[in-house]
């Protein structure tokens, strides 16, 4: 009865728009951003049952039945060659945010190549130091488990700065390896023909992701403003179609400001998305459209939270 009445009110059924990164088989999973391509189309069987699959453009408009909105953010290699296959023989639609200037350069995120160097680097340095806003860290690496404790310490607090000097941070440290970034293995992103081919496809669609993938909130206005205005324009020029949708990077409701908000509509985005776990309502701002984070769950872990999301 309280689903029902709080539905009439709203005047419309429960949306949820749904957030992943990566799908298929990957061992290592360091942020949680993988989703197991057998468990990926058991979430489709589950929203299947409960909701339809609506493209990101109709996450607004009313309708009588609960509704899904399926979005990947970054623009990995596995949502072309994994997650495309799934979403087109389930007839699914879902939106690829992509952060075009990563995938244009070729080299990975910098968090992978970051992980790469000091996880996966043979080295004998057992101490790293770095500078990250003024603070120093001397961090040790003698073995594994430091060396992942080492990597979480540098990434919880770079991820927040310009991307310049997470560049030149990732160079330091490989420098101080006595590695090069560019030499180690590291998740494939899409590359340019490859967001075409994507874009070709009956069930995505194309959004932009900013250029370098930068915390918004840390960089100002015209910075920000040439990270909307250049990734579309990229996505645009690779793909020949017009790119109406925006994802905030991190998407944490410190990741982005009224700035950003302001910054999208001007540049003439029509949908903006965050990663602030809040339901879509009539009354959603188009330019703070919340999402909800997906993780590696079975069935029945993801058929509870969903059902969670969609009942009113």
């Amino acid at each position: 009865m309280r689903s029902f009445l709080t539905r009439l009110l709203r005047g419309r059924a429960p949306t949820a728009v749904l957030m992943y990164h990566r799908v298929g088989p990957e061992a290592r999973d360091l942020h949680h951003l993988r989703v197991r391509d057998d468990r990926f189309e058991d979430h489709l069987d589950v929203i299947r049952r409960y909701a339809d699959i609506v493209p990101l453009t109709e996450v607004l408009a009313p309708a009588p039945r609960p509704r899904v909105v399926l979005t990947f953010d970054d623009g990995y290699a596995d949502n072309l060659n994994v997650a495309e296959p799934i979403l087109r023989a389930r007839s699914a639609p879902a939106t690829v945010f992509v952060a075009a200037g990563v995938i244009e350069r070729g080299e990975g995120f910098w968090q992978d190549r970051l992980a790469a160097l000091v996880l996966d680097g043979h080295y004998d340095v057992t101490h790293i130091e770095v500078e990250i806003a003024g603070d120093a860290l001397r961090l040790a690496v003698p073995d594994a488990a430091t060396r992942e404790e080492a990597y979480r310490a540098i990434h919880t607090r770079i991820r927040r700065r310009p991307p310049a000097e997470i560049e030149r941070l990732v160079a330091d440290v490989a420098a101080q390896l006595g590695l090069a970034a560019t030499d180690l293995r590291v998740p494939h992103t899409l590359t340019p023909d490859d967001v075409r081919t994507l874009a070709a496809s009956d069930v995505v669609d194309v959004g932009s992701h900013t250029m370098q993938h930068p915390m918004m909130s840390m960089i100002d206005e015209a910075t920000q403003r040439a990270e909307a205005v250049e990734s579309r324009a990229r996505l645009e020029a690779w793909t020949g179609r017009a790119v109406p949708t925006f994802a905030y990077p991190y998407g944490a409701a410190d990741a982005f400001d009224a700035t950003s908000v302001r910054v999208a509509r001007e540049t003439g985005y029509e949908i903006a998305v965050t990663g602030v776990a809040q339901r879509v309502t009539r009354f959603t701002n188009p330019y703070r459209v919340p999402r909800r984070f997906v993780g590696d769950w079975d069935a029945e872990t993801f058929e509870r939270r969903f059902r969670g999301w969609i009942d009113a």
